[in-house]
């Protein structure tokens, strides 16, 4: 059983940095980073790139505040927001070839942004004595935090095998949209999800695996 341990914090001056907001803002250096370290290698040029990424992290922080449930941001409607950005704001080009990049880009911070979430323990789940479970001070119990993480880490390595192979386009959306929402709908159980949780893990899982069956049907 893993020992539970208080999110670290560091006092600057008359202001508290809490490790959650270190690992935030570190994801989003990592995606805009990679974002445009890849997008020559996806076909698309930097600047736009960068443009698109920006769009869509306004959309979904805005959508995530709004379908908020109590204090933070809706991981649900962040992602909901963000495909709206995408959508309205990306210009005619190869699509597939443009899904690739972000979601390369998405995936690998989501490891350091979910790795947040579990220094924070800001996911409680169900109580359990499992061996991955843990020991909150009102109990011991799942860390929702933590699993999404080892499954995103699980996730980013077969993206960043198929980016390295140089799949064919539609591969590593394909690839992140079906893992991240099948696991999604793993560890949805071991919390109290809403049913609008349930709705947007099951789209992507859908149109992870609908992309990869029309990929080879081609």
């Amino acid at each position: 059983m893993i020992p539970y341990f208080p999110q670290p914090h560091w006092r600057v001056g008359p202001f508290t940095i809490h490790a959650f907001g270190v690992t935030s803002c570190l994801a989003l250096l990592v995606f805009y980073w990679l974002v445009l370290h890849r997008a020559e290698h996806y076909g698309m040029v930097k600047e736009r790139a960068g443009r698109l990424l920006v769009i869509m992290l306004l959309c979904g922080l805005a959508a995530g505040l709004l379908w908020t449930r109590g204090s933070g941001i809706s991981e649900s409607g962040s992602v909901l927001g963000g495909l709206a950005g995408f959508a309205l704001a990306r210009k005619r080009g190869a699509l597939r070839q443009t899904l690739d990049l972000f979601s390369f880009g998405i995936i690998l911070a989501y490891v350091v942004a979910r790795f947040g979430c579990f220094l924070a323990h800001d996911h409680p789940g169900r109580f359990s004595e499992s061996w991955i479970a843990v020991r909150y001070p009102e109990g011991s119990r799942f860390d929702l935090g933590l699993l999404y993480c080892i499954a995103a880490m699980f996730t980013a390595l077969g993206a960043t095998m198929i980016d390295r192979k140089g799949g064919r386009p539609g591969d590593v959306f394909a690839w992140t949209a079906t893992m991240l929402g099948a696991t999604r709908l793993a560890v949805l159980p071991l919390g109290e999800p809403g049913v609008f949780d349930w709705i947007v893990a099951t789209g992507v899982t859908s149109v992870g695996i609908a992309t990869a069956i029309g990929k080879r049907r081609q």
